[in-house]
């Protein structure tokens, strides 16, 4: 918590005459008020994008599952194609070696 009767007390302490320290005092609560995260602040932000970063696995994930799915579709489609063609190719030359005896 910013004690601004305390801050204002060392500064006058220090040299500071009372409108200098009440001045100072009040620029520092200011930039600090509109600049700077407190912890709470911080902590939001962190559960924020821990939460992000949980959805954003999630989804990778579900690509991923999917991703593989599709890969193993195509896989068997050329696995069917190269056994097609195999027959295809031992057909024509157990034809070819008929013909040819």
């Amino acid at each position: 918590m910013f004690n601004a009767i305390k801050y204002t007390e060392i500064l006058e302490s220090a040299g500071f005459s009372r409108e200098q320290a009440e001045a100072t005092v009040n620029m520092i609560y200011d930039f600090s008020s509109n600049h700077l995260s407190s912890k709470d602040d911080v902590q939001r932000s962190e559960l924020a994008l821990r939460q992000d970063v949980l959805h954003l696995e999630h989804r990778i994930g579900q690509e991923i599952s999917r991703l593989e799915h599709k890969l193993e579709e195509e896989i068997q489609r050329l696995e069917y194609k190269i056994e097609s063609e195999t027959t295809r190719l031992e057909n024509k030359f157990e034809s070819e070696i008929t013909r040819l005896e």
